[in-house]
Order: structure tokens, then sequence, then C-alpha cells
């Protein structure tokens, strides 16, 4: 059995985005994932920022220094640092196929990972994200960690 955790967090706060142009991300964000602001903070000389809600999910854009263009994404690149953020989605298909026609996901469909499926986008300052439908239609993978434990012990028993 571990040792106890330093910490012991409540729960998961908030996700924190560097982007380069708040009103570009704010709009990016909200036509693709509907980013739903409730603090604007977009004046403040110290930290120009925007906070809202993308499903039950807390998003912080920060403003930060420019950068080069995006790109569409794959998921094949692992560059260093943060290696994603991820939302869940009801079905998968509908959803590349609406990401496929506003020319922010590659190929011919969604990727395939046991049984779930997930699409990567690149926002507009190429900060990578990623979409999944979960098995169970669970929205996040918290809520099947019961059943992975359940799993895990049951092969080890």
């Amino acid at each position: 059995m571990p040792d106890a955790p330093l910490v012991s967090p409540k729960g998961f706060s908030h996700l924190a985005i560097r982007v380069t142009d708040l009103d570009r991300s704010v709009a990016f964000y909200s036509r693709v994932l509907g980013f739903d602001v409730f603090d604007d903070l977009r004046d403040d000389p110290r930290l120009p920022r925007v906070f809202g809600t993308i499903g039950s999910t807390a998003v912080e854009l920060l403003k930060t220094k420019a950068s080069g263009p995006a790109a569409p994404a794959d998921g094949a690149g692992n560059p260093p640092g943060l290696a994603a953020f991820a939302f869940a989605v009801e079905d998968m298909d509908a959803t590349f196929a609406a990401l496929k026609a506003q020319g922010l996901a590659t190929g011919d469909a969604a990727q395939e990972m046991g049984r779930a499926k997930l699409a990567w986008v690149r926002d507009p300052d190429g900060t990578m994200f990623e979409l999944i439908e979960l098995p169970r239609k669970a929205a996040s993978m918290a809520e099947l960690a019961p059943r992975f434990k359940a799993r895990r012990a049951a092969g080890s028993g």
C-alpha cells in the first residue's frame, strides 16, 4: 500500500491554456467546444485572462506571447510538456464529421483505441487537445476508474 500523499486534492479545479490572442481564442473555443465565459479579465494589466466552462470543466485562457500559425492535428507528434487535455463527447462520428467539415481534423475517421474513439484538434496557437468518446458513454476517465480498478483487482487475485 502506498504512503499517504503529501496533498489530498478535493478535485480538479480548472485547466489553463496559454493563448496569444484572447479574442480569437475565446471565439475559437466558443465555436468549437461551447466555451461559456464566466469571468472576463482581458483588461487586467498583470495577467490578462478569461475564465469559462467547457462542459463541466472550468477553463482559463491566459494571454501570452505570439507563436507561429497552427495546422490541423493528428495526435502523432510527441512534443515535450503537456501531453494533452481531453473533453469527452457523446458521438465521436458526428463530432469528427463536424471538425473535418471545418478543416479542424485530418484523416478519414476518428482514431480508435480499444473501445474509445478520439480526435485531435489544434487551437489557433497550435495547442493540441483531444476529444474522446469513452466506453459506456462515460463523461470522464475518472468515472471509469472504479471499473478499471475492479478489473485489475480481479486479475491479480
